[in-house]
């Protein structure tokens, strides 16, 4: 399992799917700026849809290793963090995560980025984790340099956030041996 004292990381499971479609209808004002696929209001068979992808990534190693963030104290879901799998061959994995509109801000979101590192670095041996953010996503960006990811490069202009408005990419890194 993974989890530390406040949180612990739950693989998909269609018996959440409506406290997803909750979390995910409570944060769309913040999710809009930078999440494109964020709709206000997501219908339950879309959410049950995506859930039952996610599990067939999981089982067929493809794509992402979603996994929702569940605090322990409540068994409340925080927020989703998935490990997203580009290069599989070399090892190569990308980190990308989601919090609840009310649960910003609490440390969940980096609780869970330590959490699903030692599921790269021991279940799925990884040697490079990325994380990938838009410029102007600066809670994401703290949140990478925080886990000790280092600014691999900067992207200009090279992405449009759902508004429309162009932005660019900061791509942080971190190595395992």
């Amino acid at each position: 399992m993974l989890s530390d004292s406040i949180i612990e990381l739950i693989p998909p499971s269609l018996d959440i799917a409506e406290e997803i479609r909750d979390a995910l209808s409570e944060s769309y004002e913040l999710h809009k700026t930078y999440l494109p696929w964020a709709v206000p209001k997501p219908e339950l068979e879309e959410v049950r849809s995506n859930i039952v992808k996610a599990l067939e990534n999981f089982e067929n190693h493809e794509i992402e290793y979603r996994f929702f963030i569940r605090r322990l104290k409540d068994m409340k879901i925080v927020g989703c963090i998935g490990l997203r799998i580009p290069d599989i061959k070399n090892g190569h994995y990308e980190i990308g995560y989601w919090a609840r509109a009310s649960e910003q801000r609490k440390g969940y979101i980096a609780r869970a980025v330590n959490l699903i590192e030692e599921y790269a670095k021991n279940v799925v041996g990884a040697v490079l984790v990325r994380i990938k953010t838009a410029e102007s996503n600066t809670a994401s960006r703290k949140i990478a340099g925080n886990a000790g990811y280092q600014l691999e490069r900067i992207i200009e202009s090279n992405r449009k956030l759902p508004t429309g408005e162009p932005d660019s990419t900061y791509v942080y890194f971190k190595t395992y041996t």
